[in-house]
């Protein structure tokens, strides 16, 4: 199973020495919403954070069943800096060929907002269970080629890798460059285990 806004405005007073060299010191962030909107063990550590540029996320755990409720993610990034311009980056949300959609709530492709302030894009719902098929999560980056967002998608358990789809060991990750988009399956269901996810941007 598979491990979902806030804004915070961020106010830069103009005209003081450190707001310049503040502002062009910070790194861009990324962030991740999560939340459960049913059982709360489908969906572990829940709420939202902020990871700055090129930390990981903290993990993640979506672990969707037959339990009620499913479990809510959108994600954004906050450049205060303008480090990223020019950078787009989206996230898409689609059942599986042939699958029940009904277990991929709010399905579509979705600009992953990049602003100065902390903000979230379109929150999707995932919602797997012994239904058939599963969810399908692409991310896609356009518009600079010195940036990549990484993703470590790995499955809680041995014996569960099926239900993680495109998953790798723990300790690897996908690259989403210009051109080369990822997707990510997430397929949890009544088996054990679920599939933990954590995302990093990196500038090189």
């Amino acid at each position: 199973m598979l491990t979902c806004g806030l804004a915070l405005a961020t106010t830069v007073t103009a005209g003081t020495a450190a707001a310049g060299p503040r502002a062009a010191s910070t790194p861009a962030e990324l962030g991740i919403s999560f939340n459960y909107d049913g059982h709360d063990k489908q969906c572990v550590s829940p709420g939202q954070q902020w990871a700055p540029s090129p930390d990981w996320t903290n993990s993640l755990l979506v672990d969707t069943d037959s339990r009620r409720g499913g479990c809510l993610l959108a994600f954004g990034v906050r450049d205060l800096a303008s480090n990223l311009t020019g950078l787009a980056l989206t996230y898409g949300w689609a059942v599986s060929p042939g699958g029940h959609s009904g277990q991929c709530g709010n399905q579509g492709v979705f600009p992953l907002p990049i602003t100065s302030t902390h903000t979230f894009g379109s929150a999707i719902r995932a919602d797997t269970d012994d239904r058939g098929g599963y969810c399908n999560l692409t991310f896609a980056m356009s518009g600079r080629t010195d940036v990549a967002l990484d993703i470590r998608f790995w499955a809680e358990v041995e014996d569960g890798k099926q239900q993680c789809v495109n998953s790798l060991p723990q300790d690897e990750w996908h690259s989403v460059r210009p051109g080369a988009p990822i997707t990510i399956g997430l397929n949890t269901d009544s088996r054990i285990g679920g599939c933990k996810l954590s995302l990093r941007l990196r500038q090189f």
